[in-house]
């Protein structure tokens, strides 16, 4: 009885003790600096008080798995613990106070040359960047910004924390640099080649822009964009001039045999798709002088005609013409026929027409010094085989050349004769 007493009245004095223990929190948060190194390794520092009256405590950590970690109490003594996931249980044994520390790879990420870190805290908190590093978004405005030892830091609010950064500014800025010459310098040389590049030539612009806001990353991102736009018209544009100089052979081959049956059709095709290549549209070009070239070998002669017609047609013609020939040297005099004659007084003053014509290609410039040296006018023909530029590529180049009222074209006989104006 005595002893029944005794067990009820400790129980009595114990109870109070034993429900304050129940009703407050194993640990309290008190602050988290999560330090960030070059090679997305953080380390993690992580303070906390712990209830006195528990012997084993169980904390929430942060990015397990962890590596190397180290916990300790307020005298600096070791605490042994188990893990399972996040969370871990340290044998506090009536700590006041824990330090964890430990190191881990699953707070931070990378998409190309950016850094992410991203953590959800109970506590302020302190981001450090690595040497070198410069945030450029944050998930929300900090509580400071500073430097420690070099390197920038970011004090954050708790909730959820989200910072971008990249590693080496300098040097992603180099790269920008080097990127947006590399688009610049191909884009001038194919665009003196007579290239009409106005895509590609809109990124770079938008790249330089990026640039000049100190948007590194972003300018490098957008010049390599237009360099691969920019190889990528090039190679449509010069798929496409082998179409359309297969088209324009294919029309001419279906003309001479008298195939007129659905060639309209073909040289209509065959003229959108030069407009479009003058345009710049190169795939539209190519697909165009595809649809030409087909309609061109299905072009069939006109019902009833004989195939031996245009034969007939060129017989009799070249007799006619030997007939009059024939008949006019009976009577003293010859049939000529009209020439270009080259005029020596007139000199053309070349320098002052590239002058007043600065956007003129190199190519151009060719054609009107050969032009100049045959006297003023050649044949496009002469063109052609002189400046050794496809037959297409010579009907645009001459086009866009009278287009500016630098050359007009006249047809002689069955020549196309190019005379540069004065």
């Amino acid at each position: 009885m005595h002893r029944a007493k005794l067990v009820l009245m400790f129980l009595i004095l114990t109870m109070p003790v034993l429900s304050q223990t129940y009703a407050e929190p194993q640990y309290t948060p008190q602050s988290l600096t999560i330090t960030c190194f070059m090679d997305g390794t953080t380390s993690v520092n992580y303070h906390v008080y712990s209830n006195i009256l528990q012997v084993r405590v169980d904390v929430e950590l942060f990015g397990a798995p962890f590596r190397n970690m180290i916990i300790r109490n307020e005298e600096g003594i070791p605490l042994g613990s188990t893990t399972s996931g996040n969370n871990i249980t340290v044998d506090s044994i009536g700590s006041s106070e824990l330090f964890f520390s430990y190191m881990t790879n699953s707070l931070t990420d990378k998409e190309n040359e950016v850094w992410c870190i991203n953590v959800t805290s109970p506590v302020e908190t302190k981001i450090i960047l690595p040497n070198g590093a410069a945030f450029f978004d944050l998930s929300d405005f900090p509580l400071d910004l500073g430097t420690v030892d070099g390197k920038q830091y970011i004090d954050f609010e708790a909730g959820e924390i989200t910072v971008y950064y990249l590693i080496g500014l300098p040097i992603i800025k180099e790269e920008a640099v080097t990127s947006i010459s590399k688009a610049d310098d191909y884009i001038l040389r194919k665009e003196s080649e007579g290239y009409i590049l106005t895509g590609a030539k809109d990124l770079l612009a938008q790249a330089h822009v990026l640039f000049e806001t100190e948007q590194f990353l972003d300018a490098k991102n957008k010049a390599d964009d237009a360099y691969e736009i920019a190889i990528g018209s090039v190679n449509y544009a010069i798929s496409a001039d082998k179409e359309l100089n297969k088209a324009e052979e294919a029309v001419t081959l279906a003309r001479s045999e008298g195939r007129l049956e659905g060639l309209e059709e073909a040289e209509s095709f065959l003229d959108s798709a030069k407009e479009r290549y003058s345009q710049g549209s190169y795939r539209k070009a190519e697909t165009t002088a595809l649809q030409a070239y087909t309609q061109s070998i299905r072009a069939t002669q006109p019902e009833g005609a004989s195939p031996l017609i245009p034969g007939i047609i060129i017989l009799g013609t070249v007799s006619l013409g030997g007939l009059l020939y024939t008949q006019r040297k009976k009577l003293g005099y010859t049939l000529e026929l009209p020439k270009i004659i080259p005029s020596k007084e007139a000199k053309i003053d070349l320098e002052a027409i590239f002058l007043e014509h600065q956007d003129l290609r190199m190519t151009e410039k060719k054609v009107l010094r050969f032009i100049v040296e045959s006297g003023g006018t050649a044949s496009s023909s002469e063109i052609r085989n002189n400046c050794e530029i496809p037959k297409a590529t010579a009907w645009r180049l001459i086009k866009r050349l009278a287009s500016i009222n630098v050359v007009e074209e006249m047809k002689v006989g069955n020549k196309n004769i190019v005379r540069i104006i004065r």
